[in-house]
């Protein structure tokens, strides 16, 4: 599975990338940006590159909602935050599968991991079915 980090602090990133490889040793972590600007950009020359994109709400330049406006993220994604408030935004994007409060726990984020799983072969299954 190949995953982008958007994520402006590098500690954070560092857990993450951890629990990440231990709970799914084939995750491949594909790239780490850390503001809006470089991850738009990096989209628009990777866009079918990940599998999942997990990202911080806050980011140096802005608010990654912001990314979303600028260019079309088409994969699931999972969003990072401290603050709650933030949860009905997330949701209302389409590609949403939930968030996830910061600091991250493993069994959390393992339970985030199954819930792609689940939707990956929900959508897989549906493909099959309408072509």
């Amino acid at each position: 599975m190949n995953v982008l980090i958007i994520e402006d602090e590098q500690l954070a990133v560092y857990m993450l990338s951890q629990q990440l490889q231990r709970l799914r040793p084939d995750v491949r972590i594909i790239g780490v940006k850390d503001s809006v600007k470089s991850s738009v950009k990096w989209l628009a020359e990777h866009a079918t590159e990940p599998d999942l994109i997990i990202m911080d709400i806050g980011l140096t330049d802005g608010d990654s909602f912001e990314i979303f406006d600028r260019i079309a993220v088409e994969c699931p994604v999972f969003f990072l935050t401290s603050h709650e408030e933030y949860a009905l935004k997330a949701f209302a994007l389409k590609n949403s599968l939930g968030y996830l409060l910061k600091p991250v726990k493993k069994e959390d984020l393992a339970s985030a991991l199954e819930k792609f799983d689940h939707m990956k072969t929900f959508f897989n299954y549906r493909q099959r079915i309408t072509v």
